[in-house]
Parts: C-alpha cells; sequence; structure tokens
C-alpha cells in the first residue's frame, strides 16, 4: 500500500509497479478498503467471523506460496542490484495479512473508551495495547512470510518457530485483554 513510510522503502516504485501490473485487481489496496475492512469486522455482519486472516491485497496473495517454490526451484528471486521483484510473481510491499480479531479488539476498545469517558492515562495504555497486538501481529506475519520462502515443505523446526510466533501473539493480546478489563470493568 502507497503510505509515506512505505515510500522511503529502496525499490518501493518498482515494487509497487511490478505488484500493480501482476496484481489481479491491477492495484494495490487503499486505506479506506483496510479501513473499512475493519470496520465490517467489528460490526454485525463481521460478528460470526472469528480467528481469521483477511487478505485485503487486491488479490496478490493468490499464489504467492508457488511462486515462491517456483522462483526456488529455478533460481529466480528479487534482484539484489535493483530490489525488483522476480518476472512472474507478484509480489506486494507489505500485503495486509492480519488477524480478523486485531481489528475488532481495537474498534472494540477505542468505541468503549468514547462510552466510558476514560483518561488521558487509560487512553495511553489502550493505544499502547492496540500497538502491542499489532506489532506482535505483524512480526508473526513476517517470520511466517520468511519460513514460507526459505523452507516451503512441512518441517518440524518451522513449525515450532510459527507456533512460538503464534503464541506470542495470544501472549500480547491476553495481556492487552487484561489491561482493557482493569480499564473498563473498574
Amino acid at each position: 500500500m502507497q503510505t509515506l513510510a512505505a515510500r522511503g522503502i529502496g525499490g518501493f516504485n518498482a515494487m509497487i509497479t511490478h505488484y500493480e501490473q501482476h496484481a489481479p485487481l491491477g492495484r494495490s489496496c487503499t486505506a479506506e478498503e483496510l479501513g473499512a475492512t475493519g470496520v465490517f469486522l467489528a460490526s454485525d455482519g463481521g460478528s460470526g467471523i472469528t480467528s481469521k486472516v483477511l487478505y485485503v491485497d487486491g488479490g496478490s496473495d493468490h499464489g504467492h506460496a508457488n511462486c515462491a517454490r517456483r522462483a526456488a526451484s529455478d533460481g529466480r528471486g528479487s534482484s539484489a542490484a535493483s530490489g525488483t521483484p522476480s518476472a512472474g510473481c507478484a509480489t506486494p510491499s507489505a500485503p495486509s495479512r492480519i488477524s480478523a480479531s486485531t481489528p475488532c479488539g481495537a474498534l472494540a476498545a477505542i468505541a468503549l473508551g468514547f462510552a466510558c469517558q476514560i483518561s488521558l492515562a487509560e487512553w495511553i495504555a489502550i493505544f499502547l495495547c492496540c500497538a502491542l497486538v499489532l506489532g506482535a501481529e505483524l512480526i508473526n506475519t513476517a517470520l511466517e512470510a520468511i519460513c514460507d520462502a526459505l523452507h516451503p515443505e512441512i518441517h518440524p523446526k518451522i513449525r515450532l518457530a510459527k507456533d512460538a510466533a503464534a503464541a506470542a501473539v495470544l501472549v500480547c493480546a491476553a495481556a492487552s485483554a487484561a489491561a482493557a478489563a482493569i480499564i473498563f470493568l473498574r
């Protein structure tokens, strides 16, 4: 997604151009689409969705595992010199792969914060907890992507690494839930 921070990544414009040419929608996702997904997940319409990873990426995630395997098997990959992705592989700069519960929990905490008129210190705690869980989710996503790219087959040590990263997200989410309970159930 085009953001000011992402533009600081070397070769970002080449990645976006390649991504947009190969993504099924012919473009990357927008901030509005990400926000609308979060609003949907927090609405009654999204109430039946639990513990799922939603891809808000213009369809670029379709076939990434096969693309990585193909690139590894025939010697293709990112060009180290140019930073551009290999031909034939749609590679987004940062696919939006987060658990559906993350934006729901954050939006619920923010809504409750307004409803309960919490203090400035409590707002800080809520935002830090939201950032902690989102950060853990992003690190988990990055670790899974690296593991899948380096070792696409099932391997016990890769499974252990992925399970540990997922457990870290769970620990952060549980701590955030406890903080929310202390703030909102006082």
